[in-house]
């Protein structure tokens, strides 16, 4: 129970899930914020929007919304396409990280374009794209480092 302005209650959690170590440290930092003038019911919340907003913003979400806006323009062999070597070479190692978060080798942005992120997957798949296609695949790959 603590006091700004009307007494409030803070839930510290559930027992047996919170042992009551967890609860007493949960304590301790609520009574470190209200020192402060920090409301920690709010500092909750505020913590809470930008996990969500972090996930919003991560790069599976983001590259998922990308490739439905660039599916309608793809054929369905290479919107598959795209979409496997998305799942395969990209989302196991990237796909949780906030898209402001991953940066280039250089420490730019990594995703100036799409041409970069189009790239990205072709060289790391380079292997299982087919040579014999009808139609070139645009646009073109830049060159690959080796890895």
């Amino acid at each position: 129970m603590y006091s700004i302005g009307s007494t409030q209650l803070l839930a510290l959690g559930v027992y047996p899930d919170i042992s009551l170590a967890e609860a007493r440290s949960r304590r301790d930092d609520a009574r470190k914020l209200l020192s402060n003038d920090i409301d920690p019911s709010e500092h909750r919340k505020i913590i809470k929007a930008a996990k969500i907003e972090a996930a919003a913003n991560s790069f599976r979400s983001v590259g998922q919304e990308w490739f439905a806006k660039q599916k309608l323009k793809w054929s369905e062999v290479h919107a598959t396409k795209t979409l496997w070597m998305l799942e395969r070479n990209l989302f196991p190692w990237l796909g949780d990280r906030p898209i402001a978060e991953i940066k280039g080798a250089g420490g730019g942005s990594l995703f100036q374009d799409e041409k970069v992120i189009l790239s990205k997957l072709r060289c790391h798949s380079s292997s299982e794209q087919s040579t014999n296609s009808a139609r070139p695949i645009t646009p073109k790959p830049l060159e690959c480092s080796p890895q």
